[in-house]
């Protein structure tokens, strides 16, 4: 028992000398591609979603602006626009109700970072997924790994991102370990 309280007093000791810091470097994004009306979630017996399907199906693309990523079933052609954020660095408007967000962000070398999205309901990051911050709280931090190269976020959106606003952000801690009070 004392071995076991020496190694919890020792555990506890690094992690008060750990400085509690907040990321020093961030970036926010400020422009992106939008696609609207792509999916369905919430109460139906089947969930239904264009981009989903076709990332777990290995058809999903990189997108550009203009093109196409599906046709709905009033047979109308889902396209990719640009968008920018507002005054208050947040991405609104009808392009996000029930659709996705696309970003991306070109690293020279691998390193860790903590993704931070408010106002959505969920994301992939590389292809993985990960929750979302649906009432916009701003408290979600997600560490991620930045792979050297392009870095592919598509952010899922729903109908009360339009007036709510998403914002979105990578944050870069200055030391290896953080803790956070969030």
């Amino acid at each position: 028992i004392e071995f076991i309280m020496m190694r919890y007093c020792l555990l506890l000791s690094f992690l008060f000398t750990v400085s509690i810091s907040h990321a020093q470097q961030e970036h926010l994004f400020k422009n992106a591609l939008a696609v609207s009306g792509c999916h369905r979630y919430g109460r139906q017996a089947v969930a239904e979603d264009q981009l989903a399907y076709q990332l777990y199906t290995g058809q999903l693309k990189s997108p550009s602006e203009n093109e196409k990523l599906a046709t709905n079933e009033q047979g109308n052609d889902l396209i990719w626009k640009k968008i920018e954020t507002d005054s208050t660095g947040k991405f609104r408007g009808d392009a996000l109700s029930n659709g996705y967000l696309y970003l991306t962000y070109h690293v020279d070398a691998s390193q860790n970072a903590l993704l931070n999205i408010s106002g959505n309901s969920m994301c992939y990051f590389n292809g993985e997924a990960h929750g979302g911050d649906v009432y916009g709280d701003g408290w979600m931090k997600i560490p991620v790994m930045l792979k050297k190269g392009q870095n592919e976020i598509f952010v899922r959106t729903g109908n009360f991102s339009r007036w709510q606003g998403v914002s979105t952000k990578l944050l870069f801690p200055d030391k290896p370990v953080l803790i956070s009070k969030d």
